[in-house]
């Protein structure tokens, strides 16, 4: 669970992949990503909260992700 650096939105990721996205407070979920193959590692909001970095222990893929469009904007596989 991360909560963004403006404390307006919460991202979770768990054991089936998906990082959610809510509005902090409301519980509103904004968008619901299919993130990874297996769990999500670790996710965290960048430090301007446009942007997530996620990671995924059964793709071996690091991957950012447009919050606000809830996108996947970039990819880098490991080795």
């Amino acid at each position: 669970m991360n909560i963004s650096n403006d404390c307006q939105l919460v991202l979770s990721g768990g054991w089936d992949g998906l990082i959610i996205i809510w509005k902090n407070y409301t519980f509103d979920v904004i968008h619901t990503l299919i993130a990874h193959k297996g769990r999500v590692i670790s996710a965290v909001f960048s430090p301007d909260d446009q942007n997530i970095v996620s990671c995924g222990g059964a793709d071996d893929r690091i991957r950012i992700w447009n919050v606000q469009l809830g996108i996947l904007l970039y990819e880098i596989k490991g080795e």
